[in-house]
């Protein structure tokens, strides 16, 4: 598959184990509103809030989507092909977050494999960045599941076990006794004191007993949800932070 591809940096940047799991509740759009979160279980859903997402960038500076997807699991523990959920997010003053369920929609004639036109593009778009952690297998993944040449994909993540050994802090600070402060502190050294969403993003991920959850239940609990929109958020708000440490002399 031929991706444009916007690789960060060999400098981890990554959080305590310890960080709290707070939620995409804890945010809010620029006019003080909590973001929006639609949940979408239908082909037809799923373009409308596709076209919500396209409709968000129109108001947005930058042309930048956060995203994630969960693959459905199977008996032995192992990722299978079907993703089970996608979710979306864009920031601005129309900002909002969607999660759809490409493997409940039909393929349609070898036509990719029944996505929304909207989503797809989304993920063909050379001008819209899409960014989270996982970016890129996720680019990979369009193309396997559904056929789809996505380009422009922005990796902000690692792998579980890194984040598990590792822990950052930020600006060239490094403290061998880092993972003994608290997680005020770090929060304060780590990312330049970025809310504190972010870090519950990376704490979600550790938590394998919610991935290896029924992601093929629809409609999904209120948990589910809450933990899906708030890796999409996250990504997003973490390639925020990583343009703000990149331009902070």
């Amino acid at each position: 598959m031929e991706n444009t591809r916007f690789e960060q940096p060999a400098e981890e940047r990554l959080t305590p184990e310890t960080a709290p799991k707070l939620s995409y509740r804890e945010y809010r759009n620029p006019g003080g509103d909590l973001i929006p979160l639609f949940h979408c279980s239908s082909l037809e859903a799923a373009e409308d809030g596709g076209q919500q997402l396209l409709q968000a960038l129109e108001h947005c500076e930058q042309q930048v989507v956060g995203v994630d997807c969960i693959r459905l699991v199977d008996g032995a523990g192992k990722s299978g092909a079907a993703i089970a959920s996608m979710q979306f997010a864009v920031l601005g003053p129309k900002g909002c977050i969607i999660i759809i369920h490409p493997f409940l929609f039909p393929a349609k004639d070898n036509d990719t494999a029944g996505l929304p036109r909207s989503i797809i593009t989304i993920f063909s778009s050379s001008e819209i960045l899409k960014v989270g952690h996982g970016a890129l297998e996720i680019g990979d993944s369009i193309h396997e599941c559904f056929g789809i040449e996505g380009h422009a994909f922005f990796e902000l993540g690692h792998t579980h076990s890194r984040i598990q050994e590792k822990t950052l802090l930020a600006h060239g600070y490094h403290d061998t006794n880092a993972q003994a402060q608290s997680v005020g502190t770090c929060q304060t050294m780590a990312w330049g004191g970025v809310d504190e969403l972010i870090f519950s993003y990376l704490a979600k991920r550790l938590d394998r007993d919610m991935r290896k959850g029924p992601w093929h239940t629809v409609p999904m609990t209120e948990e589910m949800m809450e933990y899906a929109a708030s890796r999409a958020l996250s990504g997003r708000l973490l390639k925020n932070s990583w343009d703000f440490l990149r331009f902070t002399p």
